[in-house]
Protein backbone atom coordinates (compact mmCIF):
# COMPACT_ATOMS: atom_id res chain seq x y z
CA UNK A 1 0.00 0.00 0.00
CA UNK A 2 1.26 3.48 -0.82
CA UNK A 3 1.64 5.83 2.14
CA UNK A 4 -0.99 8.54 2.07
CA UNK A 5 1.34 11.26 3.21
CA UNK A 6 4.61 12.29 1.63
CA UNK A 7 6.91 12.88 4.59
CA UNK A 8 9.62 15.52 4.85
CA UNK A 9 13.24 14.46 4.61
CA UNK A 10 15.25 14.24 7.82
CA UNK A 11 18.42 16.26 7.42
CA UNK A 12 21.73 15.35 9.02
CA UNK A 13 23.01 17.36 11.92
CA UNK A 14 25.47 19.05 9.57
CA UNK A 15 22.49 20.98 8.14
CA UNK A 16 21.23 22.19 11.50
CA UNK A 17 19.90 25.72 11.20
CA UNK A 18 19.22 25.23 7.48
CA UNK A 19 18.17 28.41 5.72
CA UNK A 20 17.89 29.45 2.11
CA UNK A 21 21.17 28.55 0.38
CA UNK A 22 23.61 31.21 -0.71
CA UNK A 23 26.07 30.71 -3.52
CA UNK A 24 29.40 29.14 -2.55
CA UNK A 25 32.59 29.12 -4.57
CA UNK A 26 33.36 25.65 -5.91
CA UNK A 27 36.87 24.25 -5.88
CA UNK A 28 37.48 22.56 -9.22
CA UNK A 29 40.10 19.96 -10.07
CA UNK A 30 39.05 18.20 -13.28
CA UNK A 31 42.05 15.82 -13.19
CA UNK A 32 42.08 12.33 -11.68
CA UNK A 33 44.64 10.63 -9.47
CA UNK A 34 47.79 9.99 -11.48
CA UNK A 35 46.69 12.20 -14.36
CA UNK A 36 47.40 15.78 -15.33
CA UNK A 37 44.83 18.33 -14.24
CA UNK A 38 42.80 19.94 -17.03
CA UNK A 39 42.19 23.73 -17.00
CA UNK A 40 38.78 24.72 -15.69
CA UNK A 41 36.31 26.87 -17.61
CA UNK A 42 38.16 30.11 -16.89
CA UNK A 43 41.49 28.61 -17.93
CA UNK A 44 42.80 28.39 -14.37
CA UNK A 45 43.69 25.23 -12.46
CA UNK A 46 42.58 25.30 -8.83
CA UNK A 47 43.67 22.93 -6.07
CA UNK A 48 41.41 21.83 -3.18
CA UNK A 49 42.30 23.22 0.23
CA UNK A 50 42.54 19.68 1.62
CA UNK A 51 44.01 17.06 -0.68
CA UNK A 52 41.49 14.27 -1.47
CA UNK A 53 42.73 10.85 -0.40
CA UNK A 54 43.33 7.82 -2.60
CA UNK A 55 40.06 6.16 -1.56
CA UNK A 56 38.06 9.09 -3.00
CA UNK A 57 40.08 9.06 -6.21
CA UNK A 58 39.49 5.29 -6.50
CA UNK A 59 35.70 5.77 -6.55
CA UNK A 60 35.98 8.54 -9.15
CA UNK A 61 38.21 6.32 -11.28
CA UNK A 62 35.63 3.51 -11.10
CA UNK A 63 33.00 5.93 -12.40
CA UNK A 64 35.41 6.88 -15.20
CA UNK A 65 35.71 3.27 -16.37
CA UNK A 66 32.09 3.24 -17.54
CA UNK A 67 31.55 6.87 -18.56
CA UNK A 68 33.68 9.86 -19.51
CA UNK A 69 34.27 12.19 -16.56
CA UNK A 70 34.16 15.82 -17.72
CA UNK A 71 34.87 17.54 -14.41
CA UNK A 72 35.29 16.89 -10.68
CA UNK A 73 34.53 19.45 -7.97
CA UNK A 74 35.77 18.96 -4.41
CA UNK A 75 34.53 20.39 -1.11
CA UNK A 76 34.61 19.47 2.58
CA UNK A 77 30.86 18.86 2.40
CA UNK A 78 30.30 17.87 6.04
CA UNK A 79 33.02 20.22 7.39
CA UNK A 80 34.68 17.22 9.05
CA UNK A 81 38.05 17.42 7.26
CA UNK A 82 37.05 14.85 4.58
CA UNK A 83 36.68 15.92 0.97
CA UNK A 84 33.57 14.96 -1.03
CA UNK A 85 33.32 15.15 -4.83
CA UNK A 86 30.75 16.20 -7.39
CA UNK A 87 31.56 14.16 -10.52
CA UNK A 88 30.20 15.55 -13.81
CA UNK A 89 29.94 13.01 -16.63
CA UNK A 90 29.07 12.92 -20.33
CA UNK A 91 26.21 10.45 -19.71
CA UNK A 92 23.56 12.76 -21.14
CA UNK A 93 19.89 12.53 -22.05
CA UNK A 94 18.88 15.42 -24.30
CA UNK A 95 20.71 18.36 -22.68
CA UNK A 96 20.75 16.90 -19.15
CA UNK A 97 23.96 15.18 -18.02
CA UNK A 98 24.51 12.89 -15.05
CA UNK A 99 26.32 13.96 -11.92
CA UNK A 100 27.41 11.67 -9.08
CA UNK A 101 28.01 12.77 -5.50
CA UNK A 102 30.85 10.83 -3.84
CA UNK A 103 31.21 11.07 -0.06
CA UNK A 104 32.55 9.17 2.91
CA UNK A 105 29.65 7.13 4.31
CA UNK A 106 30.22 5.03 7.43
CA UNK A 107 33.97 5.34 6.99
CA UNK A 108 34.14 4.43 3.28
CA UNK A 109 33.85 6.51 0.11
CA UNK A 110 30.91 5.65 -2.14
CA UNK A 111 28.50 7.21 -4.63
CA UNK A 112 25.81 8.70 -2.39
CA UNK A 113 23.52 10.37 -4.90
CA UNK A 114 23.07 10.83 -8.63
CA UNK A 115 20.88 12.85 -10.99
CA UNK A 116 20.72 14.49 -14.43
CA UNK A 117 20.95 18.28 -14.80
CA UNK A 118 22.15 21.14 -16.98
CA UNK A 119 23.82 23.04 -14.13
CA UNK A 120 24.98 21.74 -10.76
CA UNK A 121 27.12 23.17 -7.96
CA UNK A 122 27.87 22.99 -4.26
CA UNK A 123 26.30 25.72 -2.12
CA UNK A 124 26.76 26.88 1.45
CA UNK A 125 23.73 27.54 3.65
CA UNK A 126 23.34 30.40 6.08
CA UNK A 127 23.08 27.81 8.86
CA UNK A 128 26.61 26.55 8.16
CA UNK A 129 25.72 23.43 6.21
CA UNK A 130 26.27 22.52 2.58
CA UNK A 131 23.90 21.37 -0.15
CA UNK A 132 23.92 20.74 -3.91
CA UNK A 133 22.00 22.97 -6.32
CA UNK A 134 20.88 20.94 -9.34
CA UNK A 135 19.03 23.09 -11.89
CA UNK A 136 17.54 25.15 -9.08
CA UNK A 137 16.51 22.16 -6.95
CA UNK A 138 18.18 21.87 -3.54
CA UNK A 139 19.66 18.48 -2.70
CA UNK A 140 20.39 17.90 1.01
CA UNK A 141 21.95 15.06 2.98
CA UNK A 142 19.49 12.73 4.71
CA UNK A 143 20.63 11.12 7.96
CA UNK A 144 18.00 8.42 7.64
CA UNK A 145 19.25 7.09 4.30
CA UNK A 146 22.90 8.23 4.21
CA UNK A 147 22.09 9.68 0.80
CA UNK A 148 21.67 13.09 -0.81
CA UNK A 149 18.14 13.74 -2.06
CA UNK A 150 15.88 16.56 -3.28
CA UNK A 151 14.72 18.70 -0.36
CA UNK A 152 11.76 21.03 0.12
CA UNK A 153 9.17 19.41 -2.17
CA UNK A 154 5.79 21.17 -2.30
CA UNK A 155 4.27 17.74 -1.67
CA UNK A 156 6.13 17.18 1.60
CA UNK A 157 3.65 16.75 4.44
CA UNK A 158 0.56 16.81 2.20
CA UNK A 159 -2.09 14.16 2.71
CA UNK A 160 -3.63 12.47 -0.29
CA UNK A 161 -7.18 11.53 -1.07
CA UNK A 162 -8.46 8.74 -3.26
CA UNK A 163 -9.27 9.53 -6.87
CA UNK A 164 -12.84 10.36 -7.88
CA UNK A 165 -14.73 9.11 -10.92
CA UNK A 166 -13.53 11.94 -13.21
CA UNK A 167 -9.90 11.36 -12.23
CA UNK A 168 -10.25 7.62 -12.86
CA UNK A 169 -11.68 8.35 -16.30
CA UNK A 170 -8.86 10.82 -17.07
CA UNK A 171 -6.18 8.35 -15.95
CA UNK A 172 -7.74 5.51 -17.92
CA UNK A 173 -8.10 7.66 -21.06
CA UNK A 174 -4.43 8.72 -20.83
CA UNK A 175 -3.33 5.11 -21.32
CA UNK A 176 -6.03 2.63 -22.21
CA UNK A 177 -3.79 -0.29 -21.28
CA UNK A 178 -4.69 0.58 -17.66
CA UNK A 179 -7.90 -1.21 -16.76
CA UNK A 180 -10.28 1.10 -14.94
CA UNK A 181 -11.26 -1.44 -12.32
CA UNK A 182 -7.64 -2.17 -11.34
CA UNK A 183 -6.47 1.44 -10.88
CA UNK A 184 -5.56 2.85 -7.47
CA UNK A 185 -5.20 6.64 -7.46
CA UNK A 186 -3.70 8.80 -4.70
CA UNK A 187 -4.36 12.48 -5.39
CA UNK A 188 -2.45 15.50 -4.01
CA UNK A 189 -4.03 18.89 -4.67
CA UNK A 190 -1.86 22.01 -4.98
CA UNK A 191 -1.67 25.22 -7.02
CA UNK A 192 1.28 24.10 -9.15
CA UNK A 193 0.99 26.84 -11.76
CA UNK A 194 0.12 29.64 -9.29
CA UNK A 195 -3.04 30.52 -11.22
CA UNK A 196 -5.44 30.23 -8.26
CA UNK A 197 -6.58 26.82 -9.44
CA UNK A 198 -5.73 23.52 -7.84
CA UNK A 199 -3.90 21.16 -10.15
CA UNK A 200 -3.60 17.54 -9.04
CA UNK A 201 -0.55 15.31 -8.74
CA UNK A 202 -1.95 11.80 -9.19
CA UNK A 203 0.04 8.71 -8.24
CA UNK A 204 -1.18 5.74 -10.25
CA UNK A 205 -1.01 2.39 -8.46
CA UNK A 206 -2.68 -0.98 -8.42
CA UNK A 207 -1.92 -4.33 -10.01
CA UNK A 208 -2.28 -2.78 -13.48
CA UNK A 209 0.42 -0.22 -13.46
CA UNK A 210 3.87 -1.10 -12.21
CA UNK A 211 6.35 0.26 -14.78
CA UNK A 212 9.10 -2.30 -14.25
CA UNK A 213 12.14 -1.20 -12.25
CA UNK A 214 11.25 2.47 -12.71
CA UNK A 215 8.25 2.27 -10.39
CA UNK A 216 4.72 3.56 -10.93
CA UNK A 217 3.23 6.18 -13.26
CA UNK A 218 2.23 9.65 -12.10
CA UNK A 219 0.11 12.33 -13.77
CA UNK A 220 -0.52 16.04 -13.31
CA UNK A 221 -4.16 16.87 -14.09
CA UNK A 222 -5.30 20.47 -14.49
CA UNK A 223 -8.58 22.08 -13.41
CA UNK A 224 -10.13 21.07 -16.75
CA UNK A 225 -9.28 17.36 -16.22
CA UNK A 226 -6.51 17.50 -18.83
CA UNK A 227 -3.24 15.61 -18.29
CA UNK A 228 -0.52 18.28 -18.50
CA UNK A 229 2.48 16.19 -17.40
CA UNK A 230 3.29 12.55 -16.75
CA UNK A 231 6.14 10.23 -15.87
CA UNK A 232 7.15 7.23 -13.80
CA UNK A 233 8.97 7.17 -10.49
CA UNK A 234 10.15 4.63 -7.93
CA UNK A 235 9.13 6.92 -5.06
CA UNK A 236 6.53 9.70 -5.16
CA UNK A 237 7.94 12.49 -7.37
CA UNK A 238 9.29 15.68 -5.81
CA UNK A 239 7.76 19.03 -6.82
CA UNK A 240 9.62 22.37 -6.66
CA UNK A 241 8.81 25.95 -7.58
CA UNK A 242 10.69 27.32 -10.59
CA UNK A 243 12.09 30.83 -10.80
CA UNK A 244 9.75 32.60 -13.19
CA UNK A 245 6.75 30.38 -12.49
CA UNK A 246 5.66 26.80 -12.82
CA UNK A 247 7.26 23.80 -11.19
CA UNK A 248 10.03 21.27 -11.66
CA UNK A 249 8.97 17.67 -11.07
CA UNK A 250 11.76 15.25 -10.16
CA UNK A 251 11.24 11.51 -10.68
CA UNK A 252 13.44 8.74 -9.33
CA UNK A 253 14.40 6.01 -11.82
CA UNK A 254 16.99 3.25 -11.81
CA UNK A 255 19.22 5.52 -13.92
CA UNK A 256 19.01 8.37 -11.41
CA UNK A 257 16.74 11.35 -10.84
CA UNK A 258 15.14 12.96 -13.89
CA UNK A 259 13.53 16.42 -13.92
CA UNK A 260 10.95 18.05 -16.14
CA UNK A 261 9.56 21.59 -15.98
CA UNK A 262 5.86 22.39 -16.17
CA UNK A 263 5.11 26.06 -16.85
CA UNK A 264 2.03 28.04 -17.89
CA UNK A 265 2.36 30.31 -20.93
CA UNK A 266 -0.60 32.26 -22.35
CA UNK A 267 -3.11 30.01 -20.59
CA UNK A 268 -1.46 26.96 -22.12
CA UNK A 269 0.81 24.52 -20.33
CA UNK A 270 4.29 23.86 -21.64
CA UNK A 271 6.33 20.82 -20.58
CA UNK A 272 10.13 20.91 -20.84
CA UNK A 273 12.31 17.89 -20.19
Amino acid sequence: MRKRGITSLLLATCLAGFALPVLAQDVVVPGMAGTEAVPSVDGQISIPAVSPDDALFAVIERIGRSVLVNDVRYVDFFRDGNQAALVLTDDCEDDLCRWDFVAKVEGEYAVAGSAYAKNVSFEDTEGGGRVIDSDGVTWAWTAEDDWIMPWGSLADGLMSRKGDDREFQTAWAHDKYWKHESLDLDVYEMDLLENDWNQRLVLVGGICCHAGENGFPWLVIDEGDKVIASGVSIDPPHVFRRDGGGVTIVSQTVSGYLAQDVVATNDETEIKK
